[in-house]
C-alpha cells in the first residue's frame, strides 16, 4: 500500500503485522507509512524500534538506515535525509557503499525533477549532474536486480535512472539556455547506450530537444540574434537528421554574421537535400556575392531563376516576377553610366592607376570593378531598375575632381602623360602640380581627376571646341574643385589670397 501512497491502509497493515509478530519489517512499514502521513516524530520512533530486530547485523542496519533516509526524503525532510545519508557514507566505511550511491543518485534525480518543474533550471541541472557523478550509476549497471528491495518497497524505476538523469539534465540545460552544455550531455548519453536504447533516444531527442531548439532558433533568427540562432540550428542538426529548411535557416543566420564561406556550405547542403528548390541557389548566390565571387554568384542566380520558372506552385512562381536576368540589369546600369558621363570631361586621369583614360577606358574600368560586379550580381527587382541604388553606385564611382589654377610656363600637356603613369613622371613644376593634384584627389576618395592642360587634345579642333563649350557644365557637375594657389604658401600673411594671381585667371 505504501507504493500506492495509500498511507492509512499501509499504516493499518503495519500495525496489524506488528500485533501478530513484531519484526523489523513491520516497524519499517509503520515508519514509512507515518512519514507518508506527515507524522515525522512517530515515524522516527518506529524506525528506532525496528533496529531492535536487526540482530546487530551491520548490513541489515545499514539498509534499514537507507530506508529511513528515503522515507524522510519522501516526507519532504530533505535536509535531515541528506545529513543522515552523508553520515552513513562516512561512518560505515566497511558497508556496501553502492546502495548509498544509488539512493543518493535517486534522491538527486527527484530533487532535480522538482527544481525543473519549478523552473529552477540551473538548480535542476546541478542535481542531475550530481546524480550522474555517482560512482555506481552507469548505463550498464544492473541496479534494478541488485537493489530489488528498493524497487519493491518504494516502487522505484531504477532501470531507467541513468537515462532519466541524462535526459532531464539535457532539458534543464536547454531551458536555461545553455545550448553547449545540453549538447555535451546529450552526446555523453548517446555514446554510452546500446543500439536498442539509442533508437528510442533518437525519438526522444526529436520530440523533447529538436523541437524546442528549432523554435528557439527561429525566434533568434527573427530577432537577428544570429550567434544564438546558429548554435540552436547546429544543435538540431547534431541531434537529428534535419530537413533542408534547418540548413537554410542556419545559412541565413551565417549570412547575417557575414560568414560567407560557412553560409555557402549550408546553402550547398540545401541544394543537395532539395535540388529542385530555388532556395539553395538563392542562398548560394547571396553567400557568393558576400565573398565577392561575382561570376559564380551570377551563375547561381541564373540557376535560381530557372528553378523559379519551373515550379508548379503559383505562389512561388510569382517570386520570379520580382527579379530580372543579369542581362536586363546590365542594360539599366549602362543607361545610368551614360547619363552620369553626359556631364563629365571626355578624358579623365584614373587616380588609382595614374593613367589617362578616354570614355571607353573609363567605362571598361567600371565594368571590371567590384562596384559593377556587385551591381550586376544583385537580384534587381523590376521596379528597382531605375532606382537610386543603381544611380547612386554609378554616380559615386564616376565622381570627378577638377583643378582650378593659373597656368604656368611648364604645364603638363597631353603628350606628356599619354600612355604613361602620372606618378612615375619626372619633370618640372607642371608635372609636380599634376602629381600633387592627383594624389590629393585619390587620398580624398575620388577615382577620377581632370586638369585642363593635359586632359584635352588640343590638336583636335572638334574635341577642343567641345571641351570649351562644355567646361562650365563640367565644373558645375564636378564632385569637387581643387584650387591651386602658386603664390599663396601656408606661411602667407593675411590678404595673400586676395592678391593671388589666381584671381586674374580665366573663369576656370
Amino acid at each position: 500500500m505504501a507504493r500506492k501512497h495509500d498511507w492509512d491502509r499501509a499504516l493499518q497493515d503495519a500495525i496489524k503485522s506488528i500485533s501478530i509478530q513484531p519484526s523489523s519489517t513491520g516497524y519499517i512499514s509503520k515508519g514509512i507509512a507515518l512519514c507518508g502521513k506527515g507524522y515525522i516524530r512517530h515515524a522516527r520512533a518506529a524506525f528506532d524500534v525496528a533496529f531492535m530486530y536487526t540482530d546487530q547485523d551491520p548490513e541489515r542496519t545499514h539498509f534499514l538506515l537507507l530506508i529511513k533516509v528515503i522515507a524522510l526524503f519522501d516526507a519532504d525532510q530533505h535536509e535531515e535525509a541528506d545529513l543522515l545519508l552523508k553520515e552513513l557514507a562516512a561512518g560505515c566505511p566497511n558497508a556496501d557503499t553502492s546502495a548509498s550511491h544509488i539512493v543518493e543518485a535517486y534522491l538527486h534525480v527527484q530533487l532535480g525533477i522538482k527544481a525543473l518543474d519549478g523552473a529552477r533550471h540551473d538548480e535542476a541541472a546541478d542535481h542531475f549532474t550530481a546524480a550522474l557523478s555517482s560512482s555506481n550509476l552507469s548505463s550498464k549497471s544492473d541496479i534494478h536486480e541488485i537493489y530489488e528491495d528498493l524497487v519493491v518497497i518504494f516502487g522505484w524505476d531504477l532501470k531507467s535512472l541513468w537515462l532519466t538523469a541524462h535526459q532531464k539534465r539535457c532539458l534543464a540545460f536547454l531551458s536555461a539556455g545553455k545550448v553547449n552544455e545540453a549538447l555535451e550531455s546529450h552526446k555523453s548519453m548517446m555514446d554510452n547506450i546500446d543500439e536498442t536504447t539509442k533508437a528510442s533516444c533518437f525519438d526522444w531527442s526529436t520530440e523533447q530537444c529538436s523541437a524546442p531548439f528549432l523554435t528557439s532558433g527561429d525566434a533568434a533568427l527573427a530577432a537577428s540574434d544570429f550567434d544564438r540562432a546558429i548554435d540552436l540550428y547546429s544543435a538540431v542538426i547534431n541531434l537529428t537528421s534535419p530537413s533542408y529548411a534547418v540548413f537554410a535557416n542556419r545559412s541565413k543566420a551565417k549570412l547575417g554574421k557575414m560568414l560567407w564561406e560557412d553560409a555557402l556550405l549550408d546553402a550547398q547542403k540545401v541544394t543537395e537535400l532539395n535540388p529542385s528548390s530555388h532556395v539553395g541557389y538563392q542562398l548560394t548566390h547571396t553567400a557568393l556575392r558576400g565573398a565577392q565571387r561575382y561570376d559564380e554568384a551570377i551563375e547561381a542566380f541564373t540557376i535560381m531563376l530557372s528553378k523559379l520558372d519551373d515550379v508548379p506552385e503559383a505562389q512561388i512562381r510569382d517570386l520570379r516576377q520580382q527579379y530580372v536576368r543579369p542581362s536586363e540589369a546590365e542594360d539599366a546600369i549602362r543607361r545610368a553610366v551614360w547619363t552620369e558621363l553626359e556631364y563629365a570631361p571626355l578624358r579623365l586621369i584614373n587616380t588609382s592607376t595614374g593613367l589617362l583614360c578616354d570614355r571607353a577606358a573609363q567605362i571598361n574600368a567600371f565594368k571590371t570593378s567590384p562596384e559593377y560586379n556587385e551591381l550586376i550580381s544583385f537580384p534587381t527587382e523590376h521596379s528597382n531598375l531605375r532606382t537610386e541604388r543603381i544611380k547612386g553606385v554609378v554616380a559615386t564611382y564616376f565622381r570627378c575632381v577638377l583643378l582650378s589654377h593659373r597656368w604656368g610656363e611648364t604645364e603638363a600637356l597631353l603628350h606628356d602623360i599619354q600612355d604613361k603613369v602620372v606618378y612615375e613622371l619626372n619633370g618640372l613644376d607642371g608635372i609636380v602640380k599634376l602629381q600633387s593634384f592627383c594624389k590629393i584627389a585619390r587620398d580624398a576618395g575620388y577615382r577620377w581627376a581632370w586638369m585642363d592642360t593635359c586632359c584635352i587634345d588640343k590638336n583636335s579642333n572638334t574635341e577642343l571646341q567641345e571641351s570649351v563649350n562644355s567646361m562650365f557644365i563640367w565644373y558645375r557637375y564636378s564632385a569637387l574643385t581643387i584650387v591651386y594657389l602658386c603664390d599663396v604658401p601656408p606661411s602667407s600673411q593675411p590678404g595673400a589670397l586676395a592678391r593671388s594671381v589666381w584671381n586674374e585667371r580665366g573663369w576656370t
